[in-house]
């Protein structure tokens, strides 16, 4: 509940209080999509993807199983930005985030870790099995270029795996991938 009225009550003043709580309530899912959400990428950020590798980690600790971490770096990226500007790097962001997120599986969690990094969240599987998965983003990246002012340019990413196995917490679990 966000307000009331008392009887008798004045339609005019219930629609415009009504309007208003749907106005706020709006508003506060766009600042909720917003805090969790990258703006270029519209992949899940850093926040967002650290939420929910501890909400991940906590069921695991709970009900057993695996978990994977994947870290994607783009390779040479500064480059890119100092030769054609950032507009161009933004392209390259927004061309390796849709591929790296068409690789995976809809329980993945993809997101956009921070810069030229990406990360892959991938439940229920083993290091191999997140390997085989950073194997295809590489690949595919590899295969996607982007034309800037006439010239194609190629991405390339380096990715690193771990799982739940050889880390006794969310950080740890980062830090070997």
């Amino acid at each position: 509940a966000v307000d009331y009225v008392t009887k008798p009550f004045d339609a005019f003043e219930l629609r415009a209080r009504v309007r208003a709580a749907l106005r706020t309530k709006h508003l506060q899912d766009l600042l909720m999509r917003y805090a969790s959400v990258d703006p270029l990428t519209e992949l899940p950020n850093r926040r967002a993807l650290l939420d929910r590798l501890e909400q991940q980690w906590a069921h695991l600790q709970r009900h057993g199983g695996s978990l994977a971490f994947i870290m994607a770096d783009l390779d040479h990226f500064k480059k890119v930005n100092d030769a054609f500007g950032h507009s161009a790097g933004d392209r390259l962001l927004m061309c390796a985030a849709a591929t790296i997120l068409s690789q995976g599986r809809d329980s993945d969690v993809t997101g956009r870790y921070g810069g030229e990094e990406f990360a892959i969240l991938a439940t229920g599987e083993t290091a191999e099995g997140a390997a085989a998965l950073a194997e295809r983003c590489r690949q595919a990246v590899e295969k996607s270029e982007v034309v800037i002012e006439g010239k194609s340019v190629q991405i390339t990413a380096s990715f690193g795996v771990a799982d739940s196995n050889g880390a006794d917490s969310p950080q740890a679990i980062i830090d070997l991938a």
